[in-house]
């Protein structure tokens, strides 16, 4: 009798605590031609499939981020990078570097935003 009640009190806290808020984070995806897209503050799968859509065809998911700042940048040729670090401007800089090292020139940020 004493396990029924300890049972039927978790039942009731955990239905006073309610559900667990859903998890946002964020998806990165790149294509053709210089092509990404980003989407943050989704639901796993839901940010993946908004990156996709603003990517556009033959486009494939490349990277996630949760609770941090993204950054993509674009160079010549379609050399790109991309990163997620606490701050926008950090994001920002290593975009550019890991576009830079992955052969691009001019490379800029095109896109960015945080997830918090």
């Amino acid at each position: 009798m004493r396990a029924s009640f300890v049972l039927a009190a978790l039942v009731l806290a955990g239905t006073a605590l309610g559900p667990a808020p859903a998890r946002a984070e964020g998806a990165i995806a790149s294509g053709p031609e210089g092509r990404v897209g980003m989407a943050y503050g989704y639901r796993h799968r839901d940010a993946e499939e908004r990156a996709l859509r603003e990517c556009g065809p033959r486009c494939q998911i490349v990277g996630h981020f949760e609770r941090q700042c993204a950054a993509i940048a674009v160079g010549a040729r379609g050399a790109f990078g991309w990163a997620a670090r606490d701050r926008p401007g950090r994001a920002e800089e290593d975009a550019v570097g890991e576009c830079r090292a992955h052969g691009g020139r001019e490379c800029r940020v095109q896109v960015r935003g945080c997830d918090r």
